[in-house]
């Protein structure tokens, strides 16, 4: 003989019964579909930059174009000559000065130097001339 189930005086209301066989029905939300919309003007050259169509050049500082070319006049690829000389007053390492000579060497910058240095040889070749 089963004996009756007696419910407390006091009923917490989070308390679930487990004797209780109800279901409880959870509503799971539905995700929200948006609408696809046009991309902007800032998305779409983003885009264009993360396929590779432009490669963004790094600038170079004229202080370290000056360091730069100062090292490479004094000791050529010697890096770590380059790394004690004086005038590396920050302490740069052989792999540090060797990143900055080769950010140098395919800057903007260094075009713009030899482009320079060809006019004026050009220039001076043509008045002895």
């Amino acid at each position: 003989v089963k004996k009756p189930r007696v419910k407390p005086l006091y009923i917490d209301p989070l308390y679930q019964d487990p004797m209780e066989e109800e279901a409880v029905a959870v509503e799971e939300p539905v995700p929200e579909v948006e609408e696809p919309r046009m991309p902007t003007l800032t998305v779409t050259a983003l885009e264009r930059l993360a396929t590779g169509g432009e490669k963004l050049e790094r600038h170079v500082a004229p202080g370290e174009v000056d360091f730069v070319t100062y090292m490479m006049k004094k000791h050529g690829t010697d890096y770590k000559a380059m790394s004690k000389d004086k005038r590396n007053i920050w302490q740069h390492t052989p792999m540090q000065i060797k990143r900055k000579v080769n950010a140098f060497l395919s800057s903007k910058q260094c075009r713009q130097a030899v482009d320079l240095c060809r006019e004026t040889i050009s220039a001076h070749t043509s008045m002895e001339s």
